[in-house]
C-alpha cells in the first residue's frame, strides 16, 4: 500500500491548517509530493553511501557489494502529474465552496444581524446564548455590528486552532508511546519479519487515525464560523460530503495506478537489499568490535540500537518522523 511508504511523521504535519479563512486540502497533494520526494531523497542517499563505502578511507577486511536498483522516474513523473491534476480539482471544489459560502452568509447578513451589548471590559460583543451561539435578531447588519461579528468569529477560529493543536499533541504523544513500548518489548527480535509485520500494521493504523484527525479538523474550520442557519449547514455539509467523495476515487485512483504500483514494487526492493545490507554491516561491526578489544565488548552494556540499522527504510522512516530513533 502506498501509506506504508509515506511515513506516518509527514501524515500527521498535514493535520491543522490555516486558522483564518475556509480551509483547503492542498495539503494532502503536499503530502503526497513530499513523501515520493522524501522516498527518492532517501534512494539516492543510500546510493551515496554505497559509493562512498565502496571507496573506504580506512582500509577494511569487509566490503559491500550492492548497487540499488534505477529509480523508476517515469512512473514517478506520472503519478505526479496525477496527484497535481488532482490537487487542482480540489481546490476548484473548495473555491467554489468559499464562495457559495460567503454568498449565502452575506445574504444571511443582509436580512439579520448578531445582537450585541458591552462585555466585562467595556468593549461591544456578540452576545451568545447558553449554548455558546450568537443570538439572532432581524434587520439588516450595521457596518459596527459586522466589525464586532467578525471580531467574534476570528476568537472562535482561535479557539479551534488552539484545541485542535492540543489534540494533536496529545494525538502524537499517544501514538509515540503505544510504538516505543512495542519495541521496547520487542527490541532483540526487530529483524524478525512477524515483528516488522506487526509495527507496519501499528504505523498504518496511526497513519489512517492521523488522517481522520485530518479531515475532523477540516470540517470543524469549515463550520466554526458559520451562521446558526439550519439552510447553510445543510449546503456545507452536502459540499463536505461531495468533497471527501472526491479524496476518496482520487486516493483510491493513485493507488491503484501502474505508476504507484512500480513505484511501491521498487520501494521493496530497495528495502529487501537494504534490510540484507545492514545485517552483514550490523554483523562486521560487531565482529570488529570484537577483534579490536574483545574484553570490552563482553564487558561494555549494550548500547542503544539504530533503528535505522534493523528495520527496513519504509519503517525507520516512519519512526525518525515521529521522533524515534532508537531502542
Amino acid at each position: 500500500m502506498f501509506w506504508a511508504a509515506v511515513g506516518v511523521g509527514m501524515l500527521i504535519n498535514t493535520v491543522g491548517g490555516m486558522v483564518g479563512g475556509g480551509p483547503s486540502r492542498a495539503s494532502m497533494q503536499r503530502t503526497h509530493e513530499q513523501s515520493m520526494r522524501s522516498l527518492r531523497a532517501t534512494l539516492q542517499d543510500t546510493s551515496k553511501l554505497i559509493t562512498s563505502r565502496q571507496q573506504p578511507q580506512v582500509q577494511s577486511r569487509f566490503s559491500f557489494d550492492f548497487e540499488p536498483p534505477p529509480f523508476p522516474q517515469k512512473n514517478f513523473d506520472n503519478l505526479q502529474q496525477m496527484q497535481q491534476g488532482h490537487a487542482a480539482q480540489r481546490q476548484a471544489q473548495t473555491d467554489a465552496m468559499k464562495q457559495q459560502l460567503a454568498q449565502m452568509k452575506d445574504k444571511f447578513f443582509a436580512e439579520n444581524h448578531y445582537e450585541t451589548g458591552e462585555g466585562p471590559d467595556g468593549k461591544p460583543q456578540v452576545l451568545t446564548g447558553q449554548d455558546g451561539r450568537p443570538q439572532v435578531a432581524k434587520g439588516p447588519e450595521t457596518p459596527q455590528q459586522k466589525l464586532i461579528r467578525e471580531e467574534f468569529e476570528g476568537g472562535k477560529r482561535q479557539q479551534l486552532a488552539e484545541t485542535q493543536d492540543n489534540q494533536k499533541d496529545a494525538f502524537l504523544h499517544k501514538e509515540k508511546q503505544d510504538v516505543q513500548k512495542f519495541l521496547a518489548q520487542n527490541q532483540n527480535n526487530l529483524t524478525n519479519p512477524q515483528i516488522q509485520a506487526e509495527l507496519t500494521r501499528m504505523m498504518l493504523d496511526t497513519q489512517k487515525r492521523a488522517f481522520g484527525l485530518q479531515q475532523q479538523h477540516e470540517d470543524e474550520r469549515w463550520k466554526v464560523d458559520l451562521p446558526p442557519s439550519e439552510e447553510i449547514a445543510a449546503v456545507v455539509e452536502a459540499d463536505l460530503a461531495d468533497l471527501h467523495q472526491m479524496e476518496s476515487e482520487q486516493a483510491a485512483k493513485e493507488e491503484q495506478s501502474p505508476d504507484m504500483l512500480a513505484l511501491m514494487q521498487h520501494e521493496q526492493d530497495v528495502a529487501v537489499l537494504l534490510g540484507e545490507q545492514k545485517q552483514v554491516a550490523q554483523i562486521q561491526k560487531q565482529e570488529e568490535n570484537f577483534l579490536m578489544n574483545p574484553r570490552k565488548v563482553l564487558t561494555a552494556e549494550t548500547p542503544p540500537v539504530d533503528l535505522g540499522e534493523v528495520l527496513p527504510s519504509y519503517l525507520s522512516n516512519s519512526l525518525y518522523n515521529m521522533g524515534i530513533y532508537t531502542v
